[in-house]
């Protein structure tokens, strides 16, 4: 069995891995990653593993062999993803239930999507079983069902003359998280 993880960066800034750790539930035992640079562009991926056999599966893909990378329990367990400083930066609390892998790597559908929501999670459909260091073969964009928008006032005329200068908006969503650009 090969256990490993795959970091991807939704950020728009470059993220340095070098002396970040990574660690089953018991973070006392956390391993380093790599002491030396190693760094993820946005939208990118790093793949990390104790099992070097991954990386020539995938030529090209940013792999951090990490030879003491902790043993994952098929029935349950966390993975989490530590900085310098040993402060947590994701932490999955995997549950076997999120799906029937069989030879296929679990992935994550949306990476903007709450990493410990069981819908957020699905089997590899790609004819290899995963698709370390490239997009998740089940990657969805989340389009929410349901939105409500108010601005009021409704038309609002901000030219500075007293009337009607500030809007408010009120938005509602069906998820926790989002991002807005006004």
């Amino acid at each position: 069995r090969r256990d490993w993880i795959e970091v991807y960066n939704p950020t728009t800034k470059a993220i340095e891995l070098a002396n970040w750790f990574v660690a089953n539930e018991d973070t006392s035992r956390a391993v380093l990653l790599t002491d030396s640079s190693n760094v993820i562009l946005p939208d990118e991926y790093a793949v990390i593993s104790g099992d070097t056999l991954l990386a020539p599966e995938n030529p090209g893909i940013n792999f951090i062999h990490v030879p003491s990378f902790p043993n994952l329990r098929m029935d349950g367990d966390d993975v989490v993803l530590l900085d310098g400083n040993k402060n947590i930066i994701e932490k999955v609390s995997y549950d076997p239930n999120w799906g029937d892998l069989r030879g296929r790597s679990l992935e994550r559908i949306n990476p903007h999507v709450d990493s410990n929501e069981p819908s957020n999670w699905g089997q590899n459909v790609s004819s290899i079983g995963h698709s370390a260091g490239n997009p998740n073969s089940v990657y969805t964009k989340v389009v929410p069902s349901q939105i409500a928008l108010d601005i009021s006032p409704d038309p609002f005329s901000p030219d500075g003359d007293g009337v009607d200068d500030l809007a408010g908006i009120n938005l509602s969503l069906p998820t926790t998280h989002a991002t807005i650009n006004i």
